[in-house]
């Protein structure tokens, strides 16, 4: 995925998928996750006809980098476009 870049975290895939849902590639979600935020991540991305995929927290991990907190969500979206 040359020139991607991972948002990870509900809230921040969350505004990513209201506000620029076309750029948005695929949507990893913790396999067993749970919550309010989580289903409704789900239910936008089928709305948008946005792919999600399940993925073992340890893969989440990797994709989101050492450290950071992904709650279980990493959303995969191209480079941004500055006018």
């Amino acid at each position: 995925m040359a020139d991607a870049r991972c948002v990870y975290g509900v809230n921040p895939v969350r505004e990513l998928l209201a506000t620029r849902p076309r750029t948005v590639e695929v949507v990893f979600v913790a396999a067993h996750a749970t919550g309010a935020g989580l289903r409704e991540i789900r239910e936008r991305c089928g709305a948008l006809g946005v792919p999600v995929e399940t993925r073992e927290r340890h893969a989440l991990d990797g994709l989101a980098g050492a450290g950071a907190v992904h709650q279980g969500v990493v959303a995969v979206a191209g480079a941004l476009v500055y006018a």
